[in-house]
Formats: C-alpha cells, structure tokens, sequence
C-alpha cells in the first residue's frame, strides 16, 4: 500500500532523527521517534512495507 507524500515525508524525518539520535547513543529518545513514526501509518499497518522497518528499529 502507498503511503500519501506527506505522510511519507514525515515518516522519512522521524526514521532518519532516530537513526541520529543512535549515532549520538540516545537509544531512549531513538524509539521514542520511531514509535512516534508508527502512529502515522494508516490501517492496516501491517500492509506498509516501512512498518517492519520500524517495528525492528523500536
């Protein structure tokens, strides 16, 4: 399923700020972001590709 540009956007941002928040070894505040990039997945979640990319990374 394709997710709308904004979303996508968003989605892109809060990933990249947890992959930084690591390389700084902020683990805590790293999930933090990309749990909060979870949420803005549509229903079904389980039908986007990102979100097993995600769901690892938390």
């Amino acid at each position: 399923m394709e997710l709308p540009s904004d979303i996508y956007g968003q989605l892109e941002e809060l990933s990249n700020a947890g992959n930084d928040l690591v390389d700084d070894e902020n683990y805590s505040l790293a999930i933090g972001k990309w749990m909060e990039a979870l949420t803005l997945l549509p229903e079904p979640k389980s039908a986007h590709v990102g979100r097993t990319r995600l769901q690892c990374a938390a």
